[in-house]
């Protein structure tokens, strides 16, 4: 049988819709943005053994927290699972020898809702065309879209015919422990595809993240007494800024490699969030930067993320100079004086 895999798919989908935003609908309606929530996994579970799969759980072994590529899901301040699980699906194909089997991973775990978000954040709403609510993006979407494709091919009787393996993982969001887990359990394939959204644009490369909070330390006074006090909130805008020129750095670095030069921006800097000051008529003591360093992995680019070779902890840095002289930054900057006096910084999370 010759078959393109555009043949019949918009009739299919014509007549399936409801069920692919019935399936997606049931897992954005389920909370998995902290503590483990396991009510997803029956449905799933259920529909996936319509279509020929076998499912199971697969535990973490005990002790993945000794592994050096682990990152604790407590240092985002979130009480997602220490040890994660993973939801793996399998089918059972007669595969002839020497084809390739492809593994399918997508993250389960979601971003947690804004504060003082509406209670609707994970429930979903659609208008028959799109859907909407906590993960239709990030990246329950894609697993609906998994499930969808693979019940196409069964619908139209076209059998697969290479080993398939899909794998849900947890803490994806949280330090990425979740497919350590999955590596760690001893999984095998030939190819990964890992669901992420990429406007359905197929892309080659792998990006780290480095995940760094930066802590600045004032003197408080009353604000008529300005002189005398240090401004912690003033240093971190100076840091906001130094960060805009490493963005920058990274950027022109990144473009240099084949496989990231026609992305827009491969790499990103993002101030996650600003947390400072204790009351508007003070000098501010203390505030908390939240940064995010996406970074490309090539030989070049590395020597700009040293970070990711530190182990995590806290210290005091004798100049904010040494610590992009520790990101290989080398940008010529002027820096306040008194900025040196402010900054501590602990690295969250690298991967």
């Amino acid at each position: 049988m010759t078959f393109t895999a555009a043949d019949g798919f918009i009739a299919w989908f014509s007549r399936n819709k409801v069920q692919v935003i019935s399936d997606l609908s049931a897992l954005i309606n389920v909370d998995t943005s902290g503590r483990r929530n396991v009510s997803w996994r029956p449905y799933i579970m259920e529909r996936f053994t319509e279509i020929g799969f076998v499912s199971e759980v697969v535990k973490s072994p005990t002790d993945l927290a000794d592994h050096p590529l682990y990152v604790a899901p407590s240092l985002f301040r979130t009480a997602a699972p220490t040890l994660p699980e993973t939801v793996r699906f399998t089918n059972l194909p007669n595969p002839r020898d020497g084809l390739r089997s492809v593994l399918f991973n997508v993250h389960i775990d979601v971003v947690p809702a804004a504060q003082g978000a509406s209670d609707t954040s994970f429930s979903a709403v659609s208008d028959g065309r799109t859907v909407r609510g906590r993960g239709s993006a990030d990246t329950k979407n894609n697993l609906a879209m998994l499930l969808a494709a693979l019940q196409f091919l069964v619908d139209e009787g076209v059998p697969l015919r290479r080993p398939v393996t899909v794998d849900v993982v947890e803490n994806e969001e949280v330090g990425g422990s979740g497919t350590l887990a999955s590596i760690v359990t001893g999984v095998r394939t030939d190819d990964v595809i890992v669901l992420e959204p990429t406007s359905l644009v197929p892309r080659l490369g792998h990006r780290g993240c480095i995940s760094v909070e930066f802590e600045f330390l004032g003197r408080a006074v009353h604000m008529g007494s300005s002189s005398t006090g240090r401004s912690a909130i003033a240093g971190a805008l100076e840091l906001v800024r130094l960060l805009d020129g490493y963005e920058s750095e990274l950027l022109r670095v990144a473009r240099e490699h084949e496989h990231f030069a026609l992305l827009e921006k491969p790499c990103s800097i993002n101030v996650g969030y600003i947390n400072g000051g204790e009351w508007h008529g003070s000098v501010p003591e203390r505030c908390v930067v939240a940064v995010n360093i996406r970074r490309v992995c090539h030989s070049r680019a590395r020597r700009l993320g040293r970070l990711v070779a530190m182990p995590i902890y806290t210290t005091s840095l004798p100049t904010p100079t040494r610590l992009f002289s520790d990101l290989d930054l080398s940008l010529q900057h002027t820096v306040a004086t008194n900025l040196s006096k402010l900054i501590r910084w602990r690295l969250v999370a690298k991967s």
